[in-house]
């Protein structure tokens, strides 16, 4: 199964189970949820770049047949994920002890909150540990079979929760099935990779080495430091709101971010196959063919990004109504349209890390990376203040738009290309599918009301084949013809 597949089916589960986990932990718990991920989120960044580099030097000791080396990487990594693990663990047990109160409602029990804690440290045991299956795995090209684990997993995990999980045990009862879910996958992938069929990697202690680790290390440092500088970016946001606003307030921010975010992980799922493709380009020294591929790949995902903004614009407000209550229906608009500016921001140029990363000119986004997260967090503290939530997600989008600028920049500089010749060609022919799709969508608003399911998704679909025809219209000559190929190749394969 595609990662665009597991992406859907990962959407359907959150659209299900997220009214019911609202419901069940409260305002309070749900913002120490959001906390709490946030801080599992910086502690990931102790990887230290390690997950890529383990997959790339996995895929080249496989392609060369070096099993001594596999294993070599395999155990050197496993046992420093390990430690890491075990440290984070500690850190978790102390934070349980001795100060639970920290994260605790007012005048509640603390014991549920020292328990929560526990529970997340010794999930922490096995997740990092876990990281060097995953990275193997993906080195090894075993996707079909990681996304089976993970389907099961989620789907299993989803339906424990929505059959036990009420606001009486809510909180602990969501970490607890959370953390054994996660567990258990990371250890079928550990056993995964020690059948015939996978690699048959196992660990052995007489195999790690320092140099091992040093050369993992080394090359990981770019990928370290644009991972801490996007986590940082994407996570700040939750503890500013929670030192100024109160955890209750953060639910009204992660709802609307909840829905950008699809957005980006389904770009990230589509041009995920792109990386080995310039790559191959590259070793070709094939520049023309990269440009070509380039700007035509990167016309149809902007297409999809904007299609589906536009409809989030239009219907977002009225589907978190619906979804989890018309409490949250203003509370989340304007910060909807402003982390919504700041992804479209982001994902006009999609194919730029793809791209850099092949040719190993990725160093600039790791150095913008941490500019971006730097000015977005001091923003953030100023403008918490003055505007609210509303300034938390304004504060994202500044610095955004000067950041993908110079990427934009650095990215056609490589392709030989004008970043206005990028802008007609690839930005401009959507221009009129936007306005198109806008405009109807705000016609039906006009006249009929959005207050169920079936509405929205009726409108959404109008609104989406709306930007799609117009958009046809609107297409170079050759991607024209290209699709009538296709669809005349469809046709006769069918027939």
């Amino acid at each position: 199964m595609s990662n665009v597949g597991i992406l859907l089916i990962k959407l359907c589960i959150t659209f299900v189970m997220t009214p019911i986990v609202v419901r069940s932990l409260g305002n309070y718990d749900y913002g120490i949820w959001e906390i709490i991920g946030s801080v599992l989120g910086y502690m990931g960044m102790l990887d230290l770049g390690l997950k890529p580099t383990i997959s790339r030097f996995a895929a080249r000791y496989n392609a060369q047949n070096d099993k001594e080396n596999m294993v070599t990487v395999y155990s050197t990594s496993l046992l420093f994920m390990l430690s890491v693990g075990v440290f984070l663990s500690v850190i978790f047990l102390f934070w349980a002890l001795f100060f639970p109160g920290s994260i605790a409602a007012p005048e509640s029990d603390h014991a549920r909150y020292a328990l929560l804690l526990l529970i997340l440290g010794a999930q922490l045991l096995v997740v990092f540990p876990g990281y060097v299956a995953v990275s193997f795995l993906e080195g090894l090209q075993h996707y079909h079979v990681m996304n089976k684990v993970m389907l099961v997993n989620s789907l299993i995990g989803a339906a424990v929760i929505y059959s036990v999980i009420t606001p009486e045990n809510g909180l602990i009862a969501l970490a607890l099935i959370n953390a054994i879910g996660t567990m258990t996958k990371f250890l079928i992938y550990f056993w995964l990779l020690s059948r015939p069929k996978y690699g048959q990697i196992k660990f052995s202690p007489s195999h790690c080495k320092l140099e091992t680790l040093r050369e993992l290390l080394g090359f990981g440092i770019k990928s370290f430091i644009q991972g801490a500088a996007t986590r940082i970016s994407h996570n700040a946001d939750n503890f500013v709101i929670a030192a100024f606003m109160g955890p209750a307030t953060i639910i009204f921010y992660a709802l609307p971010a909840s829905l950008i975010r699809h957005i980006r992980m389904l770009t990230m799922s589509i041009t995920h196959a792109f990386l080995p493709l310039f790559s191959d380009l590259q070793a070709r020294d094939d520049n023309e063919k990269s440009q070509q591929y380039y700007l035509t790949a990167s016309r149809y995902v902007v297409a999809i990004v904007l299609m589906l903004s536009v409809c989030s614009a239009g219907l977002g407000p009225d589907f978190i109504s619906v979804w989890i209550g018309p409490e949250y229906r203003e509370p989340a608009r304007y910060i909807l349209y402003l982390l919504l500016a700041n992804v479209m921001l982001q994902l006009l140029n999609p194919l730029a890390s793809r791209y850099l990363t092949a040719l190993g000119e990725h160093g600039i986004l790791a150095k913008l990376a941490v500019w971006s997260a730097s000015i977005s967090l001091c923003l953030s503290l100023v403008l918490v203040n003055i505007w609210g939530l509303e300034g938390v997600a304004l504060a994202a989008a500044i610095p955004t738009v000067f950041i993908q600028w110079r990427i934009l920049g650095k990215t056609c500089e490589q392709l030989e290309l004008s970043r206005s010749s990028y802008v007609r060609m690839v930005i401009l022919p959507h221009l009129w599918p936007v306005l198109g799709a806008a405009g109807m969508i705000y016609f039906i608003h006009s006249i009929w009301a959005f207050d169920s399911f079936a509405n929205i998704v009726i409108t959404g679909a109008i609104g989406s084949v709306a930007y799609i025809a117009i958009m046809v219209c609107f297409l170079p000559s050759q991607d024209r013809q290209m699709m009538v190929n296709l669809i005349k190749r469809k046709v006769v394969n069918k027939g």
